[in-house]
């Protein structure tokens, strides 16, 4: 794509530091949607530390600027954009306003997510461990989803004061007592996967089982913090490349003249990426155990209800009523989740026909595939990969 002339060309400030995967990854999706309109300069301060206090980001502004995309912190940041004229996107769930456009992690969708693999292992008991006062963000619809299914959701709150302790190792003992008088087993939703990976470090430390006793899951997917630890630590990842590039069409639209939307968009993780600390079923019941892990082993094949009903030695009916008595949905639908998740791992590492991959993960056909695939996530196949493709698409920069 040609280079447009200077004055026909606008820069777009990013204002999210670098030093953690997810705001690598959304600048990964800026990058991405710039590359696809190539009119932008993109200015970003990889040393920029959030949460430095009123107006940091304000003080990195490049000196000509065009657009804004950071997280806005309070009333006295947004102001100081607003004397400046400058169009803003924010990606802050911990401030908002109807004149200020948002781009967020869905965390509902995210919560749901982190309940149904815990389910899916035949977990009963439910926790969420916070990091500092913003965590209640990701801590409340977890425990609405928690209890809205019938469970109780054990908490690890951090207060203000307290707000800095994950840092300073000042939270242990208190880490300590909780994991210790937490019901076992239970699935543990960490803040994010530096939590996660110190929840498992401290569980260890004390002799706690992960996953046989506690299953821990983080957010984010960052790489280095969920493959250091020992067992390795499950994740939900929260797409943030997505998240950048839609924040990125949405600053294009103000820059243009237009209004954000009048809500914030909520962008849906791409699911849970599995490693060891959830790497098991716990379930007391040894039907639905059996029947779980002959599923994750076999879905991809064709298998059925039927075959099952043969491997577990069970009849049709007990296996269907433990299953909904213990994961709250059948033996097919467990099935299809296996077939499903499957399907996405092709959609997006390789360039499979839908047809090709429906074979390949046990659907009769693509249009059955399409079909089931647009019923549970909203959209088609091929919508989901070119999203993927589109995340991906920056010329010498690996979105995720």
């Amino acid at each position: 794509m040609p280079t447009l002339p200077s004055q026909d060309r606008v820069t777009v400030a990013v204002l999210v530091g670098s030093h953690r995967q997810f705001y690598r990854d959304v600048l990964c999706g800026v990058a991405s949607y710039a590359a696809r309109h190539g009119h932008w300069t993109i200015g970003t301060e990889p040393t920029l530390f959030l949460g430095a206090g009123i107006g940091s980001a304000v003080r990195h502004l490049p000196r000509r600027c065009d657009g804004v995309i950071s997280f806005i912190e309070d009333d006295a940041e947004f102001a100081a954009f607003q004397q400046r004229g400058i169009p803003v996107v924010n990606l802050s769930s911990l401030y908002g306003r109807p004149d200020l456009p948002a781009v967020l992690p869905d965390a509902a969708a995210m919560a749901a997510a982190a309940f149904d693999h815990f389910r899916e292992r035949g977990l009963r008991s439910f926790a969420f461990c916070g990091l500092y006062p913003g965590s209640s963000v990701r801590q409340i619809p977890f425990e609405n989803t928690v209890k809205a299914h019938g469970f109780e959701c054990h908490t690890f709150t951090v207060n203000e004061r307290q707000k800095t302790d994950w840092q300073t190792g000042r939270d242990r003992p208190r880490l300590e007592a909780w994991l210790e008088q937490l019901p076992k087993p239970t699935g543990i939703l960490a803040h994010n996967d530096i939590r996660g990976r110190q929840l498992i470090d401290i569980a260890m430390d004390l002799g706690i089982a992960i996953p046989g006793e506690l299953s821990i899951l983080g957010v984010d997917n960052e790489v280095p913090h969920c493959e250091l630890c020992t067992p390795t630590l499950s994740s939900v990842d929260i797409d943030a490349a997505r998240i950048g590039y839609e924040a990125a069409a949405t600053l294009e639209r103000c820059m243009a003249g237009g209004r954000g939307a009048a809500a914030p968009i909520h962008v849906p993780p791409r699911g849970i990426v599995a490693r060891g600390s959830t790497d098991t079923t716990v379930t007391a019941d040894p039907i639905v155990s059996l029947a779980m892990d002959f599923i994750r082993k076999h879905a991809v094949e064709g298998i059925d209800t039927h075959d099952v009903v043969e491997a577990v030695e069970a009849s049709r009916s007990v296996l269907a009523k433990r299953f909904l008595q213990i994961l709250g949905y059948s033996p097919h639908e467990a099935i299809v989740r296996q077939r499903l998740e499957a399907a996405r791992g092709l959609l997006a590492g390789t360039r499979l026909t839908v047809g090709t991959i429906a074979a390949q993960c046990g659907f009769r056909h693509g249009e059955y595939l399409t079909a089931v695939f647009r019923r549970r996530f909203g959209i088609t196949p091929r919508e989901y990969r070119d999203q993927v493709a589109r995340q991906q698409s920056a010329p010498g920069i690996e979105a995720r």
